[in-house]
């Protein structure tokens, strides 16, 4: 097999992953409004319109029908249960505000690839920007757009990464401490949140949940990096009859490694903590956009 017929069937599979995991989202996105109605939750797709004690239902093949209010299924706070489509959405939308949520979220990958390719300069591992940048966008789209599972991303970053360097344990290592970092952060933003939220908040029943989650992660930081705990003569007995214990060892000297670079992992954190208030910030304009 050539080089070049190989390089044609990877591209083919690419789009069609692509083509897929685009399908796989669409599919739950309809362009029509949708109508519920009350007798045995009949469903009427059209353009929606809800005037006075009517609503009233444009098909696309021109036709209107007006169905009162009474015909209407509704939810659990007495709405009608109409589902506006994407069309309605975005001639409803306030467009500046959709264009400020763009703006916002379209500095988000740019900060994850800075923070990914600092962890692997800080590993030995030199990419590019736009390397870096590319890596990103892959693993979102694996991440959000693929039915793989919230981590197709990471791993295909991890893979792409052991490709191209040889130290592919360090380059797999940093890759997971990258996510740590993320999914670290995100927890201690809504633990705080939702510790320090009113009594009477919806929030509230979750306090001691979080509380929990959050010492639990405190004491496991503390005791992997408190230099006491790792001197315990258990681990190297521990250690030896462990499979693939040589790697194990790699991917913890590559952990301590980044541990012990306090300025490099405070910088990590600070822009993760810029990139989420980005992405909140970018949610929310969407929200208003759409007046949700």
């Amino acid at each position: 097999m050539s080089h070049r017929f190989k390089k044609l069937l990877l591209d083919v599979l690419r789009v069609s992953v692509c083509g897929i995991a685009i399908w796989f989202v669409a599919r739950g996105v309809s362009l029509d409004d949708r109508v519920v109605l009350a007798d045995g939750e009949k469903t009427v797709t059209g353009v929606v319109t809800v005037r006075g004690h009517d609503v009233i239902v444009a098909s696309a093949g021109g036709g209107t029908e007006a169905l009162p209010l009474a015909e209407v299924a509704v939810d659990e706070h007495g709405a009608p249960r109409v589902t506006y489509g994407l069309g309605t959405s975005w001639r409803r939308s306030a467009k500046e505000f959709l264009l400020a949520a763009v703006a916002l979220f379209s500095l988000v990958p740019v900060l994850s690839a800075a923070r990914i390719r600092r962890l692997l300069r800080a590993s030995g591992i030199e990419i590019t920007h736009w390397a870096a940048l590319k890596l990103t966008f892959a693993g979102n789209f694996l991440n959000f757009a693929a039915p793989l599972g919230s981590t197709a991303g990471d791993v295909f970053k991890a893979y792409y990464l052991a490709q191209y360097t040889d130290r592919k344990t360090e380059a797999m290592t940093t890759v997971f401490i990258d996510r740590i970092i993320g999914l670290g952060s995100l927890i201690v933003v809504v633990s705080l949140v939702t510790i320090l939220s009113p009594s009477g908040s919806r929030l509230a029943p979750l306090r001691m949940y979080m509380l929990v989650l959050l010492s639990a992660g405190a004491l496991g930081a503390i005791a992997y990096l408190s230099p006491w705990v790792r001197a315990w003569p258990v681990w190297p007995r521990v250690f030896s009859r462990v499979p693939m214990s040589d790697q194990l060892c790699r991917v913890d000297q590559t952990a301590m490694r980044l541990a012990r670079r306090t300025r490099l992992l405070a910088g990590a954190i600070g822009m993760t903590l810029v990139l989420q208030v980005l992405a909140a910030g970018a949610f929310f304009m969407v929200a208003i956009a759409l007046g949700l």
